[in-house]
This record gives C-alpha cells, structure tokens and sequence, in this order.
C-alpha cells in the first residue's frame, strides 16, 4: 500500500490517522501506549507520504519522526476545512451557517458556512477530563 497524504491528528490523548485509499476514507486511532505500532504503520504504508498534521502534540510527534514531508496545520483551522471537505464528500449543501462543537483536548465551538468560520467560544475540559471522569465513576480505562 503506498499514500500519498495523510492526515494526523495528535491530541492529548489518542493519535488518529486519516487517509484515502481507492477513494474510501479510512481513520485509524492509536493511544500513546500504543505508538509504536503506529510508526510501525507508518513505515509499512508508505516510504514516502505527506503528513499533514494537527494536534495539541503535532510538534512532539513531528520529531519523532523526522521528516521533511510534514506540514503542521492549527486545529481551529483544520476542523473547519475538515468538516466541509466530509459534507462535501456527502453531497451536503451549505445553504445556511451553522455551529459545530468540537470535543477534543478542549472543546471548541465553532460558527461555519461555506465561505468562513469563527470559532465562538471554548473551554480547556474535553475528552480528557471526560474520559477521566468516566474512569474515576466507573472504573473503565478503556477510552473505547
């Protein structure tokens, strides 16, 4: 399997990967206990993709893998374009703006239309404090 792009979001808590292959979106997601076996994918994909990556650990994991061929995008800006590439892709029509809520290592609100986006508001508690939340009620470490 050779890629020519991918697309990593390295958040606070997971790593997750994006790529198309015989045009079919497909995302892998790995916890950082886990990342060797992500390298271990990197390598076996391709000898020589494009990483375009974004993510509270973007700089940290760009390091790691040492490479030329790796563009670091902001998350503000990353999940807006994202989000209309995905309707896009769907064949949903932006007729009228609309608020997207982003729940990551933060949660970011957003504005969007077909034309701009602004984000509106946020908070620093997101998946992480939910997950731990979770863990500290039930017991599950699982983020699954």
């Amino acid at each position: 399997m050779a890629l020519s792009t991918i697309g990593i979001d390295a958040g606070g808590t997971l790593i997750k990967a994006a790529y198309f292959e015989n045009d079919r979106l497909h995302v892998k997601k790995y916890t950082y206990k886990e990342s060797d076996s992500f390298f271990s994918w990197l390598q076996f994909i391709s000898a020589r993709p494009q990483f375009i990556m974004t993510g509270g650990r973007a700089a940290q994991l760009q390091s790691r893998l040492s490479l030329d061929s790796c563009r670091i995008v902001g998350e503000f800006e990353a999940v807006p374009e994202g989000v209309r590439h995905l309707l896009k892709q769907d064949r949903h029509l932006l007729r009228e703006g609309f608020i997207l809520v982003n729940i990551g290592t933060g949660t970011s609100i957003h504005y969007i239309s077909n034309t701009e986006s602004e984000r509106m508001a946020g908070t620093g508690i997101g998946g992480g404090t939910l997950s731990g939340l979770a863990a500290l009620m039930t017991g599950e470490q699982d983020f699954n």
